[in-house]
């Protein structure tokens, strides 16, 4: 009967704190004071184990509040490319989300090459003074990065538990990364291609060296910012393709083109088969227009996005 009780009770409890947005730390506070109360002042063993368990409950609770609060606050994405910075922001809303910010800010030129800040100071003021347009309270972001400084590696080898494959990429990653293992962040994923004919594995190999990705964090933290994920271009741009549109049985080419590089994402049902970053963007039909018409870059650029109407050009434009 209590089993029952507890488990009703307990549903009840976890659909209230994360489906209905109760005061879960107040009420979890009250049931952890109710249980030491019992616990210390009962006399009967079964209120002792009564309180014992409110108590363990409460603290259960509590956690649960704590991870609700720490996904919830992760809802700013922040996109910083060599020509400009993005920032979106989302709230949980029904199954999905809602957009409810979204901007954008130029950069200094030359703040950031090739993926590694040049002009960290630049940025952080630009990110800040977007965010603050915007109006975005949250202090929790998610960022990317590519270039030469990331490795990504498909590597194909025999099916191992993951501790056993945890322990073998840490020994031989160097074998496949350019740089000192020493001075990379390391991070795999097992994609699971073993069957019962062929007891071998592909692989995902991602290195990030060290100095740039701890310069994106210093720089995010003297604004008062806090990345709490680090991804690489090509998989944020799977993922955020995944979620609009799933396809997980499909065959696609995602292809992301920026102003320097394109990050280039071939999908096979559900799983990345080849990720790379191309040095090749938008920035050299900017050069090649502000060469064929004799203007500036500033000019070229605002033609290239049809700013201003391109009028007499537009033909010219289009060869």
């Amino acid at each position: 009967w209590l089993g029952s009780d507890v488990g009703s009770s307990v549903t009840v409890w976890m659909l209230c704190f994360v489906g209905f947005g109760c005061k879960s730390e107040a009420f979890a506070m009250h049931l952890l004071a109710a249980g030491v109360a019992l616990k210390l002042l009962a006399r009967s063993q079964r209120h002792q184990s009564f309180g014992e368990a409110l108590a363990g409950f409460a603290l259960f609770f509590l956690g649960l509040s704590i991870l609700k609060d720490s996904l919830g606050q992760l809802t700013i994405g922040l996109d910083i490319g060599s020509h400009s910075v993005k920032v979106c922001q989302f709230v949980p809303s029904g199954d999905g989300y809602k957009l409810t910010g979204l901007g954008s800010a130029s950069l200094p030129p030359d703040s950031v090459e090739d993926g590694v800040l040049q002009n960290p100071e630049a940025v952080a003021e630009v990110i800040a003074k977007l965010i603050k347009n915007l109006k975005i309270k949250g202090k929790k972001v998610a960022i990317s990065i590519s270039g030469y400084s990331v490795i990504v590696k498909k590597i194909n080898l025999i099916s191992m538990e993951d501790n056993e494959l945890s322990s073998h990429i840490q020994a031989e990653a160097e074998q496949y990364i350019p740089f000192d293992i020493e001075e990379v962040f390391l991070d795999y994923q097992d994609l699971k291609t073993n069957n019962e004919e062929d007891d071998r594995t592909d692989v995902m190999l991602v290195a990030a060296k060290k100095d740039v990705v701890n310069g994106y964090l210093e720089m995010l933290e003297s604004i008062g910012l806090s990345a709490i994920i680090v991804d690489v271009d090509a998989f944020a741009l799977e993922n955020s393709y995944g979620i609009n549109f799933g396809g997980e049985e499909e065959n696609v080419a995602l292809v992301d083109i920026g102003a320097s590089k394109m990050n280039i994402n071939i999908v096979a049902k559900g799983t990345s088969v080849l990720a790379r970053d191309v040095v090749l963007g938008s920035k050299l039909l900017t050069e090649t227009i502000q060469s064929h018409f004799n203007i500036t870059f500033e000019q070229a650029e605002a033609l290239k996005v049809g700013q201003p109407n391109p009028g007499e050009k537009k033909d010219e434009l289009g060869d």
